[in-house]
């Protein structure tokens, strides 16, 4: 019995090249497939060397120091006492909001008013305020003050400007922490008392979540701060 080999089939020809698979990785320094920038041989020379990882551990700590002595001048008004801040700064006298609820718990009338008022950088606001007229004690001495309110203001302090220092007669002495009348040199008045607040010192929580070097550099600081949060919620 003759046994006959089968014939071969011939070789398939493709007309097209068979797609090569590769890595879904890409430097987006350099476009590299296959490597990130923080491993590219292109966008970072000897990174293939690079066996250790970049992490960042911060210890914080919040401190409250005790800052300067303020020129503060303890006075009465609508019969209670009280300390304002003395404003070389500042051409007039603002109420703070807690003297203009003692304003208008006493009743007093208010004059509406707009006003335009340069800050200590230079820029210019233009807001509706309150005016009124009240008379301050100051170790024996009346006063009559114009005061400008500013009704919207939440936790501010009472500053006393120099339209109250002149009239008053007052002179600081801010290296010796006090104050005293122009016709009287001689007798001199501390500077009053803020209130006590203890130096404290404080842990923060630390990070670990953060970006290691190379990577990031094309975000924004908006597009980063969105990034560790993402990080720290899959710490």
């Amino acid at each position: 019995v003759l046994s006959r080999k089968p014939e071969r089939l011939p070789k398939r020809e493709y007309s097209h090249e068979v797609p090569i698979e590769r890595s879904s990785l890409k430097c987006y320094g350099c476009g590299k497939q296959g490597v990130i920038k923080y491993r590219c041989p292109t966008c970072i020379p000897n990174s293939s060397q690079r066996t250790n990882v970049t992490t960042n551990h911060i210890n914080a700590y919040t401190t409250q120091t005790r800052s300067s002595r303020l020129t503060l001048i303890d006075i009465t008004f609508c019969g209670k006492k009280g300390h304002v801040c003395a404003d070389t700064g500042s051409s007039h006298s603002i109420a703070g909001e807690k003297m203009y609820q003692i304003f208008k718990d006493k009743g007093f009338i208010f004059q509406e008013t707009t006003l335009t008022m340069s800050l200590a950088d230079g820029h210019q606001i233009t807001g509706e305020v309150f005016t009124t007229q009240v008379m301050i004690e100051i170790e024996g001495r009346s006063v009559q003050t114009k005061f400008i309110i500013l009704p919207k203001a939440k936790g501010n302090r009472t500053l006393r400007g120099t339209d109250f220092l002149s009239s008053a007669g007052l002179i600081l002495d801010v290296k010796n922490a006090c104050w005293y009348f122009w016709d009287n040199l001689t007798h001199k008045y501390p500077f009053g008392e803020e209130l006590d607040t203890p130096p404290i010192a404080e842990k923060m929580s630390s990070n670990t979540c953060q970006l290691r070097e190379g990577e990031g550099e094309s975000l924004t600081l908006f597009e980063k701060e969105k990034l560790y949060l993402l990080l720290e919620s899959f710490q």
